[in-house]
């Protein structure tokens, strides 16, 4: 049962978490006529909300919880809460804005695409995005790149909706079926929320538990935990129709590449789309399973071969993500704060020679020794926040390393070594760590950082 049917809507609503998707969804529940009350734990977030005018109920006390109908958890909120606890208890529906808004626009026959992944979910989003808009496609993208799904206008036609999933998205759902779900990679991440490596797999899993025999999950195969839930999914009863995704592995049903040339084995026939460097000016192998992710959507939705040939080339790297952003003399800037664990900062290390490496933020105590493997592309080390006297400790055997402390007193080390320097350097700001020691989120990170180059060069030529 669809919990906002007509016959539902004298149904009263209270929303745990009123962050960006816990205000959307007051928004949403507003305009459809809903007598709603709000929570979060935050004084200070309370305290911001009162411009809305969400009515503030503590719903921590039981008789304010027993008084509503149903319960809408934000993404950010851990199934563990004392609230959902309590809620279930009483028998509360409980729902999430993801399934709210699937219910709505799968009602109206529109194509749900939903990507998730430990790392690259916003760069394939977009580039699907970016593919099928070119492609004169009717799409929109939301999730979590940044746009909550309950903002977003619904089509007046039917149309595509591209979805960015996190774990914590994914963890929460119940009835959310994608036409279309991609799983790029897993890597151990965000285990204080989900408490296991085991607990967070099983949120990822959740992308295709509605998914049937008329739907299409893509799994990268090259990843050990995608691989066991690939293995997996094989053997469901009415399981969705499977794509797979290899750097190295050429199967039927997948999208592959053999070296540059990237393949389309979806059909009876291997089709050659093109050389990787003609595609894209996207670096790194990770960006390979991207593309190849990318790829594969655009094909399983009806995109000619044609048409991705001709709009891939486009697409223009997102901000924070190896992004090239400026140089002085020979020394390149590079702006990498999307990367909030080792996984994504060993991709970006691969990606260069001659690195100046500036890391460090707030600590997901994962293990260094898997950076070993690219520590002989780097000349030194410059750490910031909590975890950069943990860096130095670890990596001072390898090369030189210093505790800036600061991203400001960093910029200006690494700037000062590369001058000493007499060959082309890059200067990688790749985190490998969460930001919110110092920052509010990556994105306020990689602005700094940029900001702090900015200064230097225009130090820099004022001298010259």
């Amino acid at each position: 049962m669809y919990v906002f049917e007509k016959k539902n809507l004298n149904k009263k609503v209270g929303i745990l978490g009123l962050g960006l998707s816990g205000v959307s969804a007051f928004k949403y529940f507003k305009r459809i006529g809903l007598e709603i009350v709000g929570w979060d734990d935050s004084a200070e977030v309370r305290k911001n909300n009162k411009q809305l005018e969400i009515q503030i109920v503590d719903l921590n006390k039981k008789h304010n919880l027993q008084n509503i109908d149903v319960l809408l958890v934000s993404p950010g909120i851990p199934k563990n809460h004392t609230i959902i606890k309590m809620a279930n208890k009483f028998g509360k529906i409980i729902t999430n804005d993801i399934d709210v808004f699937w219910n709505d626009e799968s009602f109206n026959k529109n194509n749900f695409i939903g990507i998730s992944g430990s790392n690259g979910k916003s760069t394939v989003s977009s580039i699907v995005h970016h593919i099928m808009i070119l492609s004169k496609i009717p799409t929109k993208i939301a999730g979590n790149i940044g746009i909550p799904v309950l903002e977003l206008t619904p089509f007046k036609q039917k149309g595509t909706y591209v979805l960015e999933l996190s774990s914590y998205q994914l963890d929460l759902i119940k009835q959310f079926r994608p036409n279309t779900s991609v799983l790029i990679n897993i890597s151990p991440d965000h285990l204080e929320r989900h408490g296991s490596l085991k607990d967070y797999i099983l949120a990822k899993e959740k992308l295709f538990y509605n998914q049937c025999k008329e739907d299409t999950a893509i799994i990268n195969i090259d990843n050990d935990h995608c691989n066991f839930l690939y293995k997996k999914l094989r053997k469901k009863k009415k399981s969705p129709k499977i794509v797979t995704i290899s750097l190295s592995h050429k199967k039927k049903n997948s999208v592959y590449f053999y070296k540059d040339i990237l393949i389309d084995y979806i059909g009876e026939k291997k089709v050659e789309i093109g050389n990787i460097k003609k595609l894209t000016t996207l670096k790194g192998e990770h960006n390979k399973e991207n593309i190849a992710c990318a790829v594969a959507v655009c094909l399983c939705n009806g995109i000619s071969h044609r048409e991705i040939k001709r709009n891939l080339p486009s697409f223009k790297n997102l901000s924070n993500r190896i992004e090239e952003i400026d140089a002085i003399k020979n020394i390149s800037f590079v702006n990498d704060s999307k990367a909030t664990n080792l996984v994504s900062t060993i991709a970006a290390l691969k990606c260069f020679e001659k690195i100046i490496w500036i890391a460090g933020g707030q600590d997901k105590n994962e293990d260094f020794r898997q950076l070993i493997s690219v520590q002989e592309n780097i000349l030194a080390g410059f750490f910031i926040g909590t975890s950069g006297a943990k860096f130095c400790g670890f990596f001072k055997k390898y090369f030189y390393v210093n505790n800036s402390l600061l991203l400001k007193n960093a910029v200006k080390d690494s700037m000062s070594y590369a001058l000493k320097l007499k060959y082309p350097v890059v200067i990688l700001f790749s985190p490998g760590c969460a930001s919110f020691d110092q920052f509010k989120n990556f994105q306020i990170r990689g602005e700094a950082f940029k900001s702090e180059v900015n200064a230097i060069k225009q130090k820099f030529l004022g001298k010259n």
